[in-house]
């Protein structure tokens, strides 16, 4: 965990904390195809207040 916690640290700030190759790579997981196999699970919260 404390790796985890260093590693976010690290990147703080950067376009790599939103990078999803980058912790692809760091991680060792496909973090793409995982978002895609995931995706359709996502749902918006009940307390979601849209854009205007």
């Amino acid at each position: 965990m404390e790796y985890m916690r260093q590693q976010y640290h690290d990147v703080q700030h950067t376009l790599n904390w939103y990078c999803l190759d980058y912790w692809s790579e760091q991680l060792g997981l496909d973090i793409c195809a995982m978002t895609t196999e995931m995706g359709p699970r996502a749902v918006l919260r009940e307390d979601t207040i849209p854009f205007s």
